[in-house]
């Protein structure tokens, strides 16, 4: 099953359009669409963490503990552009946004909190990655003229931006913003952020709530430039935002496709046979409870990946003479497995 949230409804249209979603009646608070054969839901969740996470609650909620493994939840949705003083100077010039693109997120970090979370990419599809930062607060193209929609100026406000960049590294930028006292050096500073990092108002809290019913290999976040901030009125322009969504949802179209072949996939793959996959790594790996775990995860985490993994782990105990003596060489050897699958 592939559920997608998005926080508006112009940012769902085009998906719902392409995949001829119809509406859904439920007794949650949330409008949602789904396909006909019932393998893709769209809840729109409203705006802001707070919302996004009950949408999640209450989506990952009707699900039986055992049901959740073939989940893979999809945040999509637009998001606004940090950029370099460089590149904004030449948005402003020509009118139009550099980095129109769609990005999958790689790493989430709350601005409230300052936790970070990392999103198992095990599909891609070429699109290009990047970080997203996500707020409380609509994001302010100039902060000094727009204080009460922008980020604010007060000091808390000031601190968080200061321990969010701290623990980036970016003694820099914390420096300014703690000395200067003034949320706009945040913003107009953006070149000593990573290359391409993103701000939105719901995905970290989407991750938040959606790691207490899944793994990292089950969210997904899709998130759209559509704009660098509301300008010194506090709009955006409705018509491109609808336009720029239109050509995001061709784009994203495929990673959802993909999603939901491989979820089909894992519904068809007995829960036997999976069992009795794991059962069977876990014996010859001498496996703890704890080992058990992580070979359950490796497996499930695998089928996404589309890797054969009964015949992986078979390559890998011929590494070791097809054989393992004790749990100390079931740790090697799960480590080994783990590193084929999911990398570094």
């Amino acid at each position: 099953m592939i559920e997608i949230i998005t926080a508006l409804h112009p940012e769902a249209e085009g998906v719902i359009r392409r995949l001829s979603l119809k509406t859904e009646k439920t007794a949650f608070p949330f409008h949602s669409f789904r396909s006909e054969d019932g393998s893709i839901r769209l809840t729109i969740s409203g705006t802001g963490k707070a919302v996004a996470a009950a949408a999640v609650g209450c989506i990952l909620g009707r699900y039986e503990r055992e049901e959740l493994s073939t989940v893979q939840l999809v945040n999509y949705g637009s998001c606004a552009l940090y950029q370099s003083s460089s590149t904004r100077n030449e948005s402003e010039s020509t009118g139009q946004t550099k980095n129109e693109e769609l990005y999958l997120v790689n790493k989430l970090t709350d601005l409230d909190s300052g936790a970070t979370y990392y999103p198992d990419l095990l599909v891609r599809l070429n699109l290009p990655e990047a970080e997203i930062i996500t707020g409380s607060r609509v994001l302010g193209e100039n902060p000094e003229k727009n204080t009460k929609q922008g980020l604010d100026e007060d000091s808390d406000d000031r601190r968080q931006m200061a321990n969010l960049a701290a623990s980036d590294g970016s003694r820099q930028m914390a420096s300014l913003a703690a000395v200067t006292g003034r949320q706009s050096e945040f913003v107009s500073n953006r070149e000593i952020l990573p290359s391409v990092t993103l701000y939105d108002m719901e995905a970290a809290g989407i991750y938040e709530a959606a790691r207490l019913f899944l793994g990292p290999h089950q969210l997904h976040f899709l998130k759209g430039v559509t704009d660098q901030g509301i300008d010194a009125n506090g709009r955006i322009d409705v018509a491109a935002f609808r336009d720029r969504m239109e050509t995001y949802a061709d784009m994203a179209l495929p990673y959802i496709q993909r999603l939901a072949d491989t979820s089909r996939q894992q519904g068809r793959f007995p829960h036997e046979q999976e069992a009795a996959l794991e059962e069977k790594i876990s014996t010859a790996l001498h496996a703890s409870v704890t080992m058990q775990l992580q070979i359950r995860q490796l497996v499930r985490y695998a089928a996404l990946a589309g890797f054969d993994v009964e015949k992986i782990f078979e390559q890998c105990m011929a590494t070791h003479d097809g054989s393992c003596r004790d749990r100390r060489e079931g740790k090697l050897l799960l480590e080994q497995l783990r590193i084929v699958i999911a990398g570094d």
